[in-house]
């Protein structure tokens, strides 16, 4: 089972058009073709469904560095100072839970990744 990881916007009431923008950016790096897909989170207690909130990527061998590079690339053309929460999920369960919105953040996010020993697909 391939790494994975989850993203969300914040502020999430604001991040519908933002998610789908954030996908197909990312769909269109070749390495990350079929490995992107839009979601929603669990909802909590007193929220409604239905708003896309969340993209989710599937990581194999090498195309850690590819995503890392193409989400901060998305990041620094954006208007917003909003940032991602990311939950990077390892092909055995574990979980970090990271927030980066500043291209300093993204060595953060290799290492993450890399300690997450991300497989083949």
């Amino acid at each position: 089972m391939p790494a994975s990881v989850s993203i969300r916007l914040d502020p999430a009431e604001e991040a519908d058009e933002d998610i789908r923008r954030l996908a197909r950016w990312l769909r269109d790096e070749d390495e990350l073709k079929g490995r992107v897909s839009l979601g929603n989170a669990p909802l909590q207690q007193g929220e409604m469904g239905g708003v896309v909130d969340l993209v989710l990527v599937t990581l194999a061998t090498g195309t850690g560095p590819v995503f890392v590079r193409s989400l901060f690339d998305w990041l620094a053309r954006r208007r917003s100072d909003a940032k991602v929460s990311l939950t990077v999920e390892s092909a055995e369960g574990n979980k970090i839970n990271l927030e980066c919105g500043s291209r300093a953040d993204a060595e953060k996010l290799l290492k993450a990744l890399d300690g997450q020993h991300v497989r083949p697909a």
